[in-house]
């Protein structure tokens, strides 16, 4: 693989290996060499919505190896893949007020899943304009 690549304006720069995915059909997902753990908020659609067999359809594709549900209160017990649901109850129906997943995470760029965080969160402001 040769070590740069041309861009669309003409310019030569360094491969990475994200490079190798961008195809129209597949590439082999090539793991990182160490990893870490995190939680992270899917399944944002079904924010505000009522929490019922439909919202347990579309968490299912999480493949969970647990749920639990609250109205705010976990315990620190990480479990990896574990789907945590928020919800609150209005009119006697509880509804959901978001879902995180908890997960392993690559560690190409971080030291820790928590140093990951912050690298997106710095990452976030400067593509905002709100740092330099």
């Amino acid at each position: 693989m040769p070590a740069y690549r041309e861009t669309d304006s003409g310019l030569f720069i360094p491969r990475t290996e994200l490079d190798d995915y961008f195809t129209t059909h597949y590439t082999r997902y090539r793991n990182p060499p160490s990893i870490g753990y995190s939680c992270i908020g899917v399944l944002d659609f079904l924010n505000g919505q009522p929490l019922n067999e439909l919202a347990l359809d579309y968490i299912h594709a999480l493949r969970p190896t647990g749920i639990r549900i609250t109205e705010g209160e976990v315990k620190c017990d990480a479990m990896t893949w574990r789907v945590t649901v928020y919800v609150h109850k209005s009119n006697g129906e509880f509804i959901i007020r978001r879902i995180e997943q908890e997960v392993e995470v690559g560690l190409r760029t971080a030291e820790t899943g928590h140093h990951l965080a912050c690298m997106l969160k710095l990452q976030r402001d400067q593509c905002a304009g709100n740092v330099s």
